[in-house]
């Protein structure tokens, strides 16, 4: 979205946003007419979609369509391809339980 707009939480500006799951939890994937605004990664899909209106408190948020519908499958299937390092705190406990599921 043009810089203007951002600035005014999204003013004028349609954004689509889907949700989806992958291995590091949910996704959500929101685009604009001029691409991809946000990607956030949570634990809650409710929460992901609530959380996406505080950056754009005045854009209009639309739900899935098709076309961010497959863009979300597409970058949960960039995510699940690649064998990502991570730094995943826990005791030793929690990262054998981590690891046997």
């Amino acid at each position: 979205m043009a810089a203007p707009n951002y600035h005014v939480g999204g003013a004028n500006t349609g954004i689509h946003f889907a949700i989806g799951e992958c291995t590091l939890g949910s996704i959500l994937v929101a685009k604009s007419a001029r691409g991809v605004c946000t990607i956030s990664l949570g634990d809650n899909p409710e929460l992901l979609a609530h959380e996406l209106q505080n950056p754009f408190p005045n854009a209009n948020l639309i739900g899935t369509d098709d076309g961010v519908a497959q863009l979300t499958a597409k970058i949960v299937g960039f995510i699940e391809v690649f064998d990502l390092p991570l730094d995943i705190q826990g005791t030793r406990f929690q990262q054998r339980v981590w690891q046997a599921l």
